[in-house]
């Protein structure tokens, strides 16, 4: 099964990146190895294939655009901290609820509207016209 992840670099700004592995916790190791800062794992969640991990991750780094440092990595906000407390409690409702702030943030920008797809399910975008 695959997971995605979510792993913190502290400096002067809190960064997370947003990733999938099989084992996150090698890929912590991993990353820790060619890191300067200490990392740490956050929050993990398991999904039932790969292509599922594939279109959650791509989903969160599109509704944490506005944030996006460089490649996986993003400033933490209030959304996504709460995301990521609720995928490391199991709280579906809570993250689908951070999930579409983080959405109507960027929709702000770039004209994205959040749809929730059922219930405590992933949300995604649709282009809108202006």
């Amino acid at each position: 099964m695959t997971r995605i992840y979510f792993i913190s670099q502290r400096g002067h700004v809190e960064l997370v990146k947003i990733g999938i592995a099989n084992d996150p916790e090698k890929r912590l190791a991993e990353m820790q190895t060619g890191s300067g800062f200490r990392l740490k794992l956050l929050a993990t969640a398991t999904l039932a294939s790969r292509a599922e991990a594939m279109n959650l991750e791509r989903d969160l780094h599109h509704a944490f655009r506005s944030r996006r440092v460089r490649g996986e990595w993003f400033t933490c906000s209030a959304a996504l901290r709460e995301l990521i407390a609720s995928v490391r409690d199991g709280d579906a409702a809570r993250g689908a609820a951070a999930f579409k702030r983080a959405r109507k943030e960027s929709a702000k920008h770039e004209g994205i509207v959040a749809v929730q797809m059922g219930k405590g399910a992933v949300l995604c975008s649709k282009e809108i016209e202006r």
